[in-house]
């Protein structure tokens, strides 16, 4: 848990953006009880704060054309003091200061890919929390850091609820909640990838996988595929959830996301489970939110973990989901996925992933992703995914129970 005071400000009670109000001041440590509040703090909200442990150190180097002055934290005087910085020199910096000069335009963090270069062994803490599809997302750029520095440690910080999705990643050494990483701090140089991609110019125009990789200083990826493993006693989690030899094809279906505003009316979901049902197919419906029974179905609303959920995903001989994780953890398990896509541009998410073949709800209902700008009449859920027809996504799901017909045998 996070401990803040302010750095630069006497007082200050704040609210916006945040789980309840809170009342910081120069003088005492106040506790921040979540995660997602100390990522808005720290990330986003443009206030200086010292914290009670530091995870890591920041590295910086100044860009500007002449030596310059920024202001640098000093722990024994509680205070900002100006330093010269020259230019082209990069420097090693505490929390406080990396923040701060991180919304300077004359300095530029020194990235991931430039650091391991010089130092090849470096320890890397890379922060991300909330979003099991960010995470998968996030995992081809990890790939690649490793790949140019097999000798580097990446040890990543993501919100407790989320261990589980990089826990079996092999280029990751060690994955652990907020919490514990004050706990064991420090952890050498530390990368915070909180609001990177939400904050970035290139948001709603590049994919996002590119984004992350671009946030730890790497080129365009080539290869995008995400990763995930399954382990054996999830496997035995979902063969108790009824999916031992049911005798036909089983199609997991996404009935909602995190998102409600990027997914289709739970009436138009209800109508494509019945023409599952209908084409001799067994639907396993997938979501955290438990609904009405859905007649035919092995409704697994709310019944499954993160592991379990997994598990099941890889015995699906195909997959329908919407702009969420579930249609990422299926991707990364292979599973042959169809994601319809509407409000955000499919290529965006999904792009590069072999076995997914988005439906871009807009081609249908005449309008342009609208990248949740929330056009009117949209507010509860994406018309324009609406107007897909069902049976077109029964066709593709034809298609696409064929693939993974193959690719078991």
């Amino acid at each position: 848990m996070a401990f803040l005071r302010l750095a630069t400000t006497r007082s200050l009670r704040v609210r916006h953006h945040l789980s309840r109000e809170y009342d910081f001041s120069r003088e005492k440590w106040t506790q921040v009880i979540n995660d997602e509040d100390r990522e808005w703090l720290l990330s986003s909200s443009g206030i200086d704060f010292e914290e009670s442990k530091e995870l890591g150190d920041y590295y910086y180097r100044c860009i500007a054309s002449k030596p310059c002055r920024a202001r640098v934290w000093r722990t024994e005087i509680g205070k900002m003091c100006p330093v010269v910085f020259e230019p082209g020199k990069a420097y090693k910096v505490d929390a406080v200061t990396g923040r701060s000069l991180n919304r300077n335009d004359r300095f530029a963090r020194v990235s991931a890919e430039e650091l391991l270069r010089a130092r090849p062994r470096e320890r890397l803490l890379i922060c991300r929390g909330r979003g099991l599809g960010d995470l998968l997302l996030l995992t081809p750029a990890l790939r690649e850091l490793k790949r140019r520095a097999p000798d580097c440690t990446l040890t990543m910080v993501v919100d407790r609820v989320f261990l589980r999705v990089l826990s079996t990643n092999p280029v990751v050494a060690g994955v652990m909640d907020f919490a514990r990483a004050y706990e064991t701090a420090p952890h050498g140089a530390i990368y915070d990838l909180n609001y990177y991609v939400e904050r970035s110019p290139e948001y709603g125009a590049v994919n996002r996988s590119q984004i992350f990789a671009h946030g730890l200083g790497l080129p365009d990826l080539e290869d995008l595929s995400t990763d995930y493993a399954v382990l054996p006693e999830e496997r035995a989690q979902a063969s108790a959830l009824g999916l031992n030899e049911v005798g036909r094809p089983l199609v997991g279906i996404q009935f909602h996301g995190s998102n409600p505003r990027r997914g289709p009316s739970r009436e138009w979901m209800s109508r494509l489970v019945a023409g599952v049902v209908a084409r001799g197919w067994l639907p396993v419906v997938l979501g955290t939110e438990r609904g009405n029974p859905l007649e035919g179905a092995l409704d697994l609303r709310g019944s499954t973990g993160l592991g379990a959920l997994g598990a099941v995903l890889e015995r699906c001989d195909a997959v329908v989901g919407l702009d969420s994780g579930i249609t990422h953890l299926a991707n990364a398990l292979r599973r042959p996925t169809l994601a319809l896509y509407g409000p955000i541009r499919a290529d965006l998410r999904v792009r590069g992933q072999a076995n997914c073949v988005p439906l871009q709800g807009n081609d249908y209902a005449g309008c342009s992703p609208c990248n949740d700008a929330w056009r009117p009449g949209c507010e509860a859920y994406a018309r324009c995914l609406e107007a897909i027809p069902i049976d077109l996504v029964l066709s593709k799901l034809g298609e696409l129970l064929d693939v993974g017909r193959h690719q078991r045998q």
